[in-house]
């Protein structure tokens, strides 16, 4: 739908359309004003949609000043009545406790250390009143929470973090968390989602945090420049959205001008398979110059990147991308495409990487290639991001919240990475409250 101007008009008069046809029915209205907004404006939309958005989320949870509890917001209520809801529901209670107060799908052979996608990030301490707070990663999880919890009873006794994992926060996944008496943190890295999140007006508070910003610093290892094998990574989704057809012509642009560059590709399959993406390089002459690695773990991820002189990133859309914090956490500084739709694009500065826009990728790729001493990934991803930096900065906007409902704050969050706890100790004594959790999960 994005590719050219018509096919967006065309699918936002369709939403338009579908949203006037579901008036009377909060949820559904709701849901086909944001599918406009979000694939339409990236910036406040026209006034007529503004307001018919504004109207709904009124009727279903009250609107700025007359914001209602979260166990009276009706667009809540509405949820929980669809078949997914009660078929979810179902689904979790058929698995072990551990696993369905962590909303994770069970494996066998996962190790203990796996979390689920709530994740606790401090207790609450029942005696003084000061709040827990609790994490949920992705968009998926973002909705099941409601689905599988009571949010009213999850209220005054925890902080929710949010951390989605798709760009466009235009999203009726969000709207059943619009409560009076709930605190939500929305991690936004993209400013457009920041703006939606903040022009709500309500409860859920935006920080320019995401899921890059959680990479753990330790794992990553650089090597000299010099010595590294590879002259271009990229990592991502076998996926058309990958833009991986981008990449090689701009291999083979520096190929035509003198320059054998050495690419390495890390990825899974998704919307296309390894064979796909392999046809391409073909198709540009560039096969016996690409090296491939396929469903690798995390460890080779990180070696891969530190072994490799500039990453790319080239897609168009998506949510907040890991791969740019992992180069930069491996010294590895990354060309991002200038007009990229879901990660901090303030973030890319002349220490970490540069902007390029199509025509211009095979220019910045050489440009870090032949010189390296001029930037500074490493030493910039220390001062501005990975997990000890990010959990500064969440921890100083929980505070924010918190004090203003004047309750106390006395002790921090524990550090993740990754929604991962760091060790063991964290893991045993976080994972002591999920019990307290089960009396909010919802009946099936």
């Amino acid at each position: 739908v994005h590719e050219t101007r018509v096919l967006r008009r065309a699918y936002v008069r369709r939403a338009l359309r579908k949203a006037k046809a579901a008036r009377g029915d909060l949820l559904a209205e709701a849901t086909w004003l944001l599918a406009a907004w979000k694939h339409g404006w990236p910036d406040p939309p026209p006034a007529r949609l503004l307001e018919a958005f504004q109207r709904v989320v009124a009727e279903g949870a009250g609107g700025p000043g007359a914001w209602r509890p979260v166990a009276d917001n009706e667009l809540a209520r509405i949820v929980n009545t669809l078949p997914d809801a009660k078929a979810l529901r179902q689904q979790f209670a058929a698995y072990p406790g551990a696993d369905r107060l962590r909303l994770r799908t069970p494996r066998p052979d996962a190790p203990a250390s796996r979390q689920g996608d709530l994740v606790v990030l401090k207790r609450h301490d029942p005696a003084t009143g000061e709040p827990g707070v609790l994490y949920v990663t992705y968009n998926h999880g973002i909705e099941w929470l409601p689905r599988l919890y009571d949010l009213g009873r999850l209220a005054g006794r925890y902080v929710i973090v949010l951390e989605p994992s798709t760009w466009g926060y235009m999203d009726p996944a969000f709207l059943p968390y619009l409560g009076s008496d709930l605190d939500v943190v929305v991690q936004a890295q993209n400013e457009h989602d920041f703006a939606f999140i903040e022009g709500l007006r309500s409860n859920l508070r935006p920080v320019r945090l995401g899921a890059g910003d959680w990479v753990d610093p330790a794992l990553f290892q650089p090597k000299p420049h010099a010595q590294r094998t590879y002259d271009v990574i990229a990592v991502g989704a076998w996926d058309r959205l990958k833009r991986h057809d981008v990449i090689f012509r701009a291999v083979s642009k520096l190929r035509s001008d003198g320059r054998r560059a050495r690419l390495l590709l890390v990825g899974y399959d998704m919307g296309w398979t390894k064979a796909h993406v392999e046809k391409l390089a073909r198709r540009h002459g560039l096969i016996e110059d690409v090296d491939w690695l396929h469903r690798v773990p995390y460890a080779d991820v990180a070696r891969a990147v530190a072994d490799s002189r500039v990453g790319v990133l080239m897609s168009r859309r998506e949510g907040a991308n890991r791969g740019i914090y992992e180069c930069w956490m491996a010294d590895t500084p990354t060309v991002v495409y200038r007009h990229h739709r879901g990660v901090n694009l303030a973030q890319i500065t002349p220490e970490n990487g540069l902007l390029a826009d199509d025509h211009e990728l095979a220019g910045a790729l050489a440009q870090i290639l032949d010189h390296p001493e001029a930037l500074r990934a490493r030493a910039w991803a220390e001062a501005y991001t990975g997990c000890d930096v990010a959990t500064q900065k969440l921890e100083a906007a929980i505070d924010d919240l918190v004090r203003n409902r004047g309750l106390p704050w006395t002790r921090g969050i524990v550090t993740h990475a990754y929604a991962g706890y760091m060790n063991d100790g964290d893991r045993e004594a976080m994972g002591e409250e999920y019990a307290a959790l089960a009396g909010a999960a919802r009946p099936t």
